[in-house]
């Protein structure tokens, strides 16, 4: 968890445009499923301090999205089917109903 924190720390540092997804694995493969509780408590707390490091380095445009769960998982299978683009990054923000001209119509 910390080295990806560290590095997603990093990027936020840099003039970067995309989508930087970090997976804070430990919580749930060292620490989950009751195996090490006292060890996702301190896990909790390094992250927390490390959020607090993170959040004056977002920009006004930038998005965080911290999801745990279901809707981890979620985001991590839409963002895998998409290399990285999401769903909504294809939607004309003029015309959100435009069709692209190579587009199949499934009826």
């Amino acid at each position: 968890n910390e080295d990806g924190m560290r590095k997603t720390m990093d990027y936020a540092r840099r003039d970067f445009h995309g989508l930087c997804f970090t997976n804070l694995v430990d919580f749930d493969m060292t620490y989950g499923h009751r195996n090490d509780a006292p060890g996702y408590a301190r896990a909790m707390t390094v992250f927390d301090r490390q959020l607090g490091e993170l959040l004056p380095l977002l920009r006004d445009e930038d998005i965080l999205i911290k999801a745990d769960g279901y809707l981890a998982i979620v985001l991590q299978h839409e963002i895998d089917h998409f290399k990285g683009i999401l769903f909504y990054d294809h939607i004309d923000r003029n015309d959100p109903f435009r069709k692209e001209d190579n587009s199949i119509v499934i009826e």
